[in-house]
């Protein structure tokens, strides 16, 4: 909300909400997209940001690796009676992994937050169609009543857990970013964070070039430097959410003893907090 407020008031910037775009083509020398009312737009360049499955992206022929981890998530908003204090909370149990995110007090007794359920995907599309009041018991089960009763706030919605990274960032006159470009795990919350990171970066390369949004030099280094941001965080992430939703007896111990090192080492500590918080930006 607050985001498209600002965008809404930014000089040179037209929302066109509820069209899609029926065709895209870009070469050396423009880009060009037909809406789906048939209004044709042409460009110096075309951003794809639509998501990690992106038809732009495989329109302009460009591959991702797909990591699939093989489960499903599910996001809806919850009320509870017991306060947030502002504080995310992330567990993981044999079986399940689990987030709670603050949203707001909501003005009745207690406040609300967005609950995120990773589980295998037949699990998930059994809690997506359950009634409302055997998802809100399961769900207080499955939260160990650390809010006391769950009541459930808004549609459930779900998808499959699936991190993708492009090959490439960028082609003529086409940039990739947020998560058309890095479909982070949402293990480390990094993926919000990862598309500002590309949109700030697109747009730096833009403001030092030569005057054209789309050429070759642009993206050239954007692509180089969102890559290296992004390249190690990405495989990272992938490591450890690997080793925190597998429940095979060697990865339960490899994260309880991960877990107990971590918190002795305040070096360490230290250091993986900066990274994530990512402080130097």
């Amino acid at each position: 909300r607050a985001l498209y407020r600002v965008a809404e008031q930014t000089p040179g910037l037209e929302i066109r909400a509820g069209e899609g775009i029926e065709t895209a083509r870009h070469n050396a020398q423009s880009a060009v997209v037909t809406l789906t009312d048939g209004t044709e737009l042409t460009a110096d360049l075309l951003v794809g940001a639509d998501g990690r499955f992106s038809r732009l992206r495989d329109n302009a022929g460009i591959g991702a690796i797909v990591h699939d981890f093989g489960r499903s998530i599910l996001v809806c908003r919850m009320h509870h009676p017991e306060s947030h204090a502002h504080t995310a909370l992330q567990w993981f149990d044999e079986g399940q992994t689990i987030a709670l995110l603050p949203i707001a007090p909501d003005g009745r007794e207690g406040a609300s937050s967005s609950l995120v359920l990773t589980l295998e995907n037949d699990e998930i599309a059994r809690l997506k169609t359950l009634d409302a009041d055997a998802f809100n018991a399961e769900i207080t089960e499955r939260t160990q009543g650390r809010m006391g009763p769950m009541e459930l706030e808004s549609p459930r919605c779900s998808y499959p857990l699936k991190a993708v990274y492009a090959h490439r960032f960028h082609a003529p006159r086409f940039a990739l970013i947020g998560d058309a470009a890095v479909g982070m795990h949402p293990i480390t919350a990094h993926g919000f964070n990862l598309g500002l990171k590309g949109q700030e970066t697109l747009a730096r390369a833009i403001a030092d070039g030569p005057g054209d949004a789309g050429a070759p030099i642009v993206l050239s280094k954007f692509a180089r430097t969102h890559r290296m941001a992004t390249a190690p965080l990405f495989a990272a992430t992938n490591a450890i959410a690997t080793v925190y939703t597998r429940d095979e007896t060697p990865f339960l111990a490899a994260r309880k003893l991960g877990l107990a090192v971590a918190n002795r080492l305040l070096p360490f500590k230290s250091a993986v907090t900066s990274m994530l918080m990512d402080r130097n930006s």
